[in-house]
């Protein structure tokens, strides 16, 4: 009868211990499913950020382009505005002083009355 009790104990204790793994087992399956699902939602962000990224990328990329042919354009102008430039100091007689940030300088020639006159206007005033 002693052995018998004693083996009944055994497999009570191995019963509890038996009933402790497969909840550990439960809780682990359970924080697996957890980080399973958190890496999927990780995975979605992820291709959605990307997905982000390459639609910021195009739009860079197009910007780019419209700058670069408004450079372009830009720098063919330079020419002849350099031409329109020159006629207008040879017509007017005015030349001016691009060195001068905050105001509009330069001078004046009038060639028939042999002056040549320095003037300045601040657009502040």
């Amino acid at each position: 009868a002693n052995q018998i009790q004693e083996e009944r104990e055994a497999f009570q204790h191995e019963s509890d211990d038996i009933y402790k793994m497969v909840q550990t087992i439960n809780d682990l399956q359970g924080t697996v499913s957890d980080y399973e699902q958190s890496f999927t939602e990780a995975k979605e962000q992820e291709m959605e950020i990307r997905s982000h990224i390459y639609s910021h990328q195009q739009a860079v990329a197009e910007q780019r382009e419209e700058i670069d042919a408004v450079e372009v354009e830009r720098m063919q102008q330079v020419p002849k505005i350099k031409n329109q430039i020159s006629l207008y100091a040879k017509t007017t007689g005015i030349r001016w002083d691009y060195h001068r940030d905050s105001v509009l300088a330069g001078e004046v020639a009038i060639p028939s009355l042999g002056v040549i006159s320095r003037f300045s206007i601040d657009p502040r005033d």
